[in-house]
This record gives C-alpha cells, sequence and structure tokens, in this order.
C-alpha cells in the first residue's frame, strides 16, 4: 500500500494528483550474467541484468503497468591493476488498463551517487512548474570510469556520466541530455566500503541548467 499524504496547497496539479492511497501487487522476472572475478571490486568481467516487472492485471491491486530495464557493467583490467570500468542502464515504464498514468513513486529518475554524479538526487529529467522532479517513463544512462591504485584498499578515478530522463514511454532523443566529468577517490573498507566523488556538469537539459561541481559519497559497491 502506497500512501500520499500532506500535500502542500501550492503544489502542482500533478503532484496533488497523487494524494491518497493506492495498492501494488508486482511480479518482476529477471536473468542475470555474472562473470566477474570479484564481487566486491572487479577487475575484469561483467555483469548483465535483463528483468521485466508487470504490475495489476491477474496480479490484482489498483496499479497497473509493466516495466523493462536492462543493466550491464564491464570491467577491463588495462595495466598494473588499472581498471577501466563502463557501465550502463536502459529502461522503459508504461500503465496500461484501468491506470491512466504512471504513478511518482513508479516513475524513472536519475541523479546522484549512483549515476549522474554532479546532479541532485533524483533530480535529472522533467519537472512541474514549481520546478519540483516528477520522473520519467524512459531512462537511459551510461559512464566511464577509470580507476588506479593509490596504497593498499585505496583507489583514485575519475570519471565521465552521461544520461537523460525522458517524459514518454520507448522516447530517447540522443540531442536531449546531461553529462558530467569528476574525480573521486575509492576505499576499500571490509564492511563500510566508501566511494567519495566530485563532479562538475557538462551538459545539461532545460531541467537541470545550473553549472556548479557537486560532492557526493556512497557506501557499499557501485553495481
Amino acid at each position: 500500500e502506497i500512501e500520499v499524504t500532506d500535500v502542500a496547497e501550492d503544489a502542482s496539479d500533478l503532484i496533488k494528483a497523487e494524494e491518497g492511497a493506492r495498492i501494488k501487487s508486482a511480479g518482476n522476472l529477471s536473468l542475470i550474467r555474472d562473470t566477474r572475478n570479484n564481487v566486491c571490486f572487479p577487475t575484469r568481467g561483467s555483469r548483465t541484468t535483463a528483468g521485466a516487472t508487470l504490475a495489476g492485471g491477474v496480479l490484482g491491486g489498483e496499479t497497473d503497468l509493466y516495466e523493462l530495464r536492462a543493466r550491464t557493467a564491464q570491467s577491463i583490467p588495462v595495466w598494473r591493476e588499472h581498471v577501466l570500468s563502463l557501465r550502463g542502464t536502459v529502461a522503459t515504464v508504461e500503465e496500461y488498463g484501468d491506470t491512466d498514468f504512471v504513478p511518482i513513486f513508479d516513475r524513472l529518475f536519475l541523479g546522484g551517487s549512483k549515476n549522474l554524479r554532479g546532479f541532485e538526487f533524483r533530480d535529472v529529467g522533467p519537472k512541474d512548474e514549481n520546478g519540483e522532479p516528477i520522473g520519467g517513463q524512459t531512462q537511459a544512462y551510461a559512464s566511464i570510469e577509470y580507476t588506479i591504485p593509490v596504497v593498499e584498499k585505496v583507489r583514485a578515478a575519475v570519471f565521465y556520466d552521461i544520461g537523460m530522463v525522458y517524459e514518454e514511454p520507448f522516447d530517447i532523443d540522443p540531442s536531449n541530455y546531461n553529462s558530467d566529468v569528476g574525480v573521486g577517490i575509492r576505499f576499500d573498507i571490509q564492511g563500510f566500503p566508501l566511494q567519495c566523488d566530485y563532479a562538475w556538469r557538462l551538459e545539461a537539459d532545460e531541467f537541470n541548467y545550473r553549472s556548479s561541481g557537486r560532492f557526493n559519497f556512497l557506501i557499499g559497491y557501485q553495481r
């Protein structure tokens, strides 16, 4: 059960339409191929996932939608423990049946320490008239990162991220995207892996025009 309450009076009509409670019943099927030599910090191999989610219909509930998603991450050894990492994700979500629109908690977002690191968390993509992120129905993201050892359990990194969230399902416009470049450091501490990054925006769409740099950190490993 998902419930939205205490919506501000000056919120947009789209946000106000989310107020209330709804039941979501969903199932997911995923196929995973993993050839990495290490699940925490791989230096070679890849992990690829293709998945589909169905909500509503024969599963019941009040939310009828489906989502398709594909994700891959490749680690390539370069020289003397230098590693080139490539990651990419595409996804789309669409309503069907008695559901008129994809609810905001089921829409797609980008931004933050796990993808577009030069942008605020979940801030990339369409916004309402008040500038609030409302997500989209298609997402595309890619990243390239090069890491080198500094001392034991510590690595330095440089990276480039590119991606966008689009309003409509199955709709990707290669000319409309966001990107950033940055530097970071990785601490491979057992039980407490830490990733610290600072990124600068290079390209920004009409919804994310601010150009300041951004610091963020992530506890855990990128997958």
